[in-house]
């Protein structure tokens, strides 16, 4: 008996002192003339193995991006998405300072900068197969 409780105990205390340390959700990167801007975590759920992170957020995505250094950027300029793991899907949300603009789902990394010059937040929507979501943003600001 007093094997079976101090196996067990042992067991649990294994379990118990799992840490998540180092287990964090895919980083993102954004590639504005040919420079590299990291993405912002805005919420995230990430299941790895048997471990499940949240990160919830609920800030809009103005409040939470408004302290960051916007991307400078020119009419027409083409942005290249990198997130790591490869998502299943990806979808940006494009917002101007005022309201939601547009939705789009993107299969080529790339996202064109408006021709109507204005600061555009972005939010971009990456998710797993295995039901992972995580959720970055960023801004960007015309320099003529």
């Amino acid at each position: 008996m007093k094997k079976i409780l101090l196996m067990l105990t042992t067991l649990f205390l294994l379990v118990a002192c799992q840490s998540d340390e180092g287990k964090k959700a895919p980083t993102g990167q954004i590639k504005a003339d040919g420079k590299k801007y990291e993405l912002k975590y805005l919420n995230y759920e990430w299941i790895e193995d048997n471990l499940v992170i949240r990160q919830p957020n609920s800030e809009t995505i103005y409040e939470s991006l408004k302290a960051d250094q916007a991307i400078p950027v020119k009419k027409g300029d083409e942005l290249l998405l990198q997130i790591e793991q490869n998502p299943d899907s990806v979808t940006v949300i494009t917002y101007n300072e005022t309201e939601k603009q547009e939705t789009s789902t993107i299969s080529d990394n790339k996202i064109i900068i408006p021709p109507e010059k204005d600061n555009y937040f972005y939010e971009i929507i990456a998710e797993w197969e295995n039901g992972s979501k995580v959720s970055y943003g960023f801004s960007v600001e015309y320099t003529d």
